[in-house]
């Protein structure tokens, strides 16, 4: 080989390669880029080919450019770049030119590389191109990253976007929250546990501290002033009504009422003209008019950790009624929390009329992938004044409107944007495909402030669905 062509090809030869070496892979970084040199063809005929071989950069989150084939040497044609860049598919470069001079072919570029979507949450948050959305529970898992072929380097997956961290469920608190405060019951009064008789042991208006358990029959069961009547398990069940009428200072707690013979004005539970009452952990169900209805200038009253359904549909499946028409005026001081409204029942929960209710962190739905199959959830009706907070509406029809009133209702309540807390207005209803269909305003005006602290109690809608369905109802 004549010295000058020996010169050439060593030369060609000591060019170095140099690799593009791509970003970090996390969910904001920019794409690798791909190899930044080529090889250079040989100068003279004969020669060997050019090396021509760029390697491509790491993957970042989106794959790099592949590098450039060098022009083809004397001779041979050069070839093409080696490899695309992170995590796609590598194109082999094109065949050089033909001799005397031919041209490298360009480098594969490399395919997108995005981590998979981040694993959905208890409510399913949808997964993205990088990390999952936030899930009702705790934040999406990381995303996998897929591999380059050949020589690209497989991404990292996207990092799951921080969720809603729902803490343990207060279903255990014994302090009343709400309107009903500074009810006491039977207080201190030493209790007894009846097997029989209930009506007896109920009815006075004696400090008293009732227990039971099993099932007790009776018809229409008349609740006596400062009274405490609780179930002592989850099947304690009375088979009838209760009636609490023109009473005071009253705790029901921890059982079910099966109203399906009910001798209380066809009500599961009736409350007339009676105040500071403590409605807590019942299941009421199949009452053949209103599960639970507060009417005649009632007072004072919370609501909490109570499950209303009904076990089949039909016409009249009212759960709650306040205020029993558009002359029955009152204070109606309300609180509803924690409460499940569930399977087959239609309207009225609650449906106002008067007062001021507040209505916060209750679940809508039969807690399945099913409609609840409703007409309305909360209506607000001739001059009522209701605040909606925190709710969670599970594929309910109308979850909160403003009807029947004259023009003379109030009712506050936002919705959660993205069926998630996180990132929304505080206090947002989440309504999880739920449509308005009777056209009544959803809201109007601003709502009263209530008057008592609950902001440790109140959960984000995210939690509500989970830790009502969990603490819901007799335990």
């Amino acid at each position: 080989m004549h010295s000058l062509q020996r010169a050439l090809v060593l030369g060609l030869f000591s060019v170095p390669f140099a690799a593009c070496v791509g970003g970090e892979t996390t969910t904001d970084d920019p794409p690798g880029s791909g190899g930044s040199s080529s090889g250079v063809g040989g100068a003279t005929a004969g020669g060997p080919p050019g090396a021509g071989t760029g390697q491509g950069g790491s993957g970042g989150s989106v794959g790099g450019s592949g590098g450039t084939g060098g022009a083809g040497g004397v001779g041979p044609a050069g070839s093409g770049g080696a490899s695309g860049g992170a995590g796609g598919n590598v194109t082999t470069g094109g065949a050089g030119g033909v001799a005397p001079a031919g041209t490298g072919g360009s480098g594969g570029v490399g395919g997108s590389v995005s981590g998979n979507g981040g694993t959905a949450g208890q409510l399913g948050g949808t997964g993205g191109t990088t990390g999952g959305a936030a899930g009702m529970a705790t934040g999406g898992s990381a995303g996998a990253g897929t591999g380059g072929s050949a020589a690209g380097t497989g991404g990292a997956g996207g990092a799951g976007a921080p969720g809603v961290v729902c803490g343990a469920s207060p279903a255990a608190a014994t302090a009343i929250l709400g309107f009903g405060a500074g009810t006491t019951g039977g207080g201190n009064a030493n209790p007894q546990t009846v097997t029989s008789g209930l009506q007896g042991a109920v009815s006075s208006d004696s400090a008293k501290v009732v227990r039971f358990s099993g099932t007790q029959s009776v018809s229409n069961l008349s609740i006596g002033s400062n009274t405490t009547l609780e179930g002592t398990n989850a099947t304690a069940t009375i088979n009838g009504g209760i009636s609490i009428d023109g009473k005071s200072n009253i705790i029901l707690r921890n059982f079910r009422v099966n109203a399906d013979n009910t001798g209380a004005a066809d009500d599961g539970l009736n409350i007339q003209g009676s105040d500071r009452i403590w409605i807590d952990h019942l299941e009421i169900y199949d009452a053949p008019d209103g599960n639970m209805d507060i009417t005649n200038d009632c007072d004072n009253i919370t609501v909490s950790w109570t499950k209303f359904r009904y076990s089949s549909t039909g016409d009249h499946n009212f759960s709650n009624l306040i205020g029993s028409d558009d002359s029955d005026s009152g204070n109606y001081r309300i609180t509803f929390h924690h409460n499940w409204w569930s399977t087959n029942a239609m309207e009225r929960m609650p449906r106002v009329r008067f007062g001021q209710v507040h209505v916060f962190n209750n679940y809508y739905g039969t807690g399945q992938n099913t409609n609840l199959g409703n007409d309305h959830c909360i209506r607000a009706a001739y001059q009522a004044d209701v605040r909606v907070e925190s709710n969670y509406f599970d594929r309910a029809t109308t979850p909160h409107e403003i009807a029947e009133d004259d023009g003379t209702a109030t009712l506050t309540a936002t919705t959660c944007a993205n069926n998630t807390s996180a990132g929304s207005a505080a206090g947002c209803n989440i309504e999880y495909l739920s449509l308005n269909t009777d056209g009544n305003p959803s809201s109007r005006g601003t709502a009263f402030t209530p008057p008592y602290d609950y902001s440790d109690a109140m959960e984000v809608a995210d939690c509500v669905k989970p830790n009502v369905m969990s603490g819901a109802g007799p335990k």
